[in-house]
């Protein structure tokens, strides 16, 4: 059995943004092929990492303040951490505090995030670690965002989210987020999709002026409607200030919709236009 050494650290995990998704029909194995150009943004959870060497199967306990329902084994951090160690024959104690700032149920992977900042440092800590190609490989079996996240860089995300290209930063700017509240799965969402009669093919490329689309929008519209609103009051917002975003959009299946704004004034001027909506997340970050 392997034991690392003694550590102590703190890890930042972002949150990302998807500016544009094509899904496919599911494949016999039940995973839905996607295309989607994604980006990280300055929207990040606080990991608080604790190791400790003991000679036995690692063991993972996660606590998070804001929201103990987070802590229990369905936590990527637990699911991704165990299920490596395990491969790896990794002994140990791994005791982590996680301050969650991205909301969950949002499309914007914070789950996913966080196992693979968690997994990504312990693989790094291996003496011999897997390449990010094997990593991702075997971590889209767990969650099909997490690959995306090792790369630390925009990129087209292909296959089931395992097949990560590096790029440009497609687009720059500050995103104003709109978060309402939802309370349905990423499973639900697909579930709405396969139902839809027709499914194009994913395109060879994304271009510019594909930006925006989002294939599990209307589906994710069936469980949320407020997601309408979301992007009504953007909408509205936007002409009220007179200002115009690059990209008006959903994340991911939701529930968060989000303006592209050029600078972080034009955010703001938007942001203080909006109707605010109890229980609904507001926030400005840099993409």
């Amino acid at each position: 059995m392997e034991l690392l050494a003694k550590e102590q650290m703190k890890l930042l995990a972002p949150a990302k943004i998807n500016f544009s998704l094509y899904v496919d029909k599911k494949r016999e194995d039940g995973y839905h092929p996607i295309s989607s150009i994604m980006a990280p943004i300055e929207l990040y959870d606080e990991i608080i990492l604790n190791y400790e060497p003991l000679d036995e199967p690692l063991k993972v306990n996660c606590l998070v303040p804001a929201n103990k329902e987070l802590e229990s084994r369905d936590n990527l951090i637990i699911k991704l951490a165990t299920a490596y160690a395990a491969a790896r024959n990794i002994g140990g104690h791994i005791e982590i505090t996680l301050h969650k700032n991205i909301p969950a149920k949002a499309g914007l992977g914070g789950g996913s995030s966080d196992g693979a900042s968690v997994l990504f440092w312990l693989n790094s800590r291996q003496k011999e670690p897997w390449d990010l190609e094997k990593l991702s490989l075997w971590a889209a079996k767990l969650s099909a965002d997490a690959p995306f996240f090792f790369y630390k860089s925009s990129a087209l995300v292909r296959g089931i989210g395992e097949l990560i290209k590096p790029i440009n930063k497609p687009l720059s700017g500050y995103l104003l987020l709109v978060k309402p509240p939802a309370d349905y799965s990423t499973k639900d969402i697909y579930t709405a999709f396969d139902a839809l009669k027709k499914h194009p093919p994913l395109p060879a490329d994304i271009k510019a002026q594909q930006m925006g689309h989002n294939d599990l929008l209307f589906p994710a519209t069936k469980f949320c409607r407020e997601i309408k609103t979301a992007l009504s009051d953007l909408e509205l917002a936007l002409a009220k200030s007179y200002q115009s975003a690059k990209v008006l959009s959903m994340s991911g299946s939701g529930s968060t919709c989000y303006a592209l704004l050029a600078d972080k004034a034009a955010a703001t001027m938007v942001l203080n236009t909006l109707e605010r909506r109890p229980g609904w997340f507001y926030h400005i970050c840099q993409v």
